[in-house]
């Protein structure tokens, strides 16, 4: 009798864990906007450099293509 008195306990304990953080994740999770940015160039130090700035300025790099030109574009997003 004690142990499924226990057992009871334990599952409503973990239950109401659960409940808790399902209800931390909802009171935690906002919808980010993003604003986007598009920079190519044909020369990496220049890009290097662009990029750095950026950096500075809140972008983060979301992707890189090179085209066969070798030409680089860069991908950057922050949030508004």
């Amino acid at each position: 009798m004690k142990t499924k008195s226990t057992l009871i306990v334990g599952i409503i304990v973990m239950l109401a864990v659960l409940a808790w953080t399902i209800h931390a994740q909802k009171q935690n999770s906002q919808k980010v906007s993003w604003q986007y940015t598009v920079l190519t160039f044909y020369n990496s130090n220049e890009a290097r450099m662009k990029l750095e700035g950026a950096g500075n300025d809140g972008w983060e790099l979301v992707s890189v293509t090179e085209a066969p030109d070798r030409s680089v574009t860069l991908y950057l997003r922050r949030a508004k």
